[in-house]
């Protein structure tokens, strides 16, 4: 069964539909073929480059994660005055160890790279 053809070549689930022709020339294509290598190395870059975002984003969130927890664990300090100083320096231990690792993960993957790529992103 065949689909049928959409406006604009595409079939009912929105694929494009590749004729014949270009199924012939796909499968006879040389994989030496300059254009298709450039294309390889265009997609290794781009894999590398959403690799490295997705990196990135677990990292912003993980930070995200701990200073929210910091922040709750000063706000007790309102409630428990006693424990203020082991409070604090508890918080300042957690702050050292989220720039310690959290941070410096961040600064390892934009390390040689543009950061304005990803700037949006931490």
């Amino acid at each position: 069964m065949v689909p049928e053809l959409q406006p604009n070549n595409r079939n009912r689930r929105g694929k494009p539909v590749v004729g014949d022709k270009a199924k012939e020339i796909l499968k006879n294509m040389e994989d030496d073929n300059p254009v298709i290598l450039m294309f390889k190395g265009y997609s290794a870059q781009l894999d590398d480059k959403h690799d490295r975002y997705e990196r990135i984003v677990k990292i912003s969130r993980d930070i995200t994660i701990e200073a929210k927890r910091i922040i709750f664990l000063l706000h007790s300090v309102n409630t428990d005055m006693k424990k203020k100083r082991t409070v604090i320096e508890e918080a300042e231990n957690r702050l050292k160890a989220l720039v310690n690792t959290n941070f410096k993960a961040v600064a390892k993957e934009l390390k040689d790279q543009d950061g304005y790529q990803y700037h949006r992103i931490y």
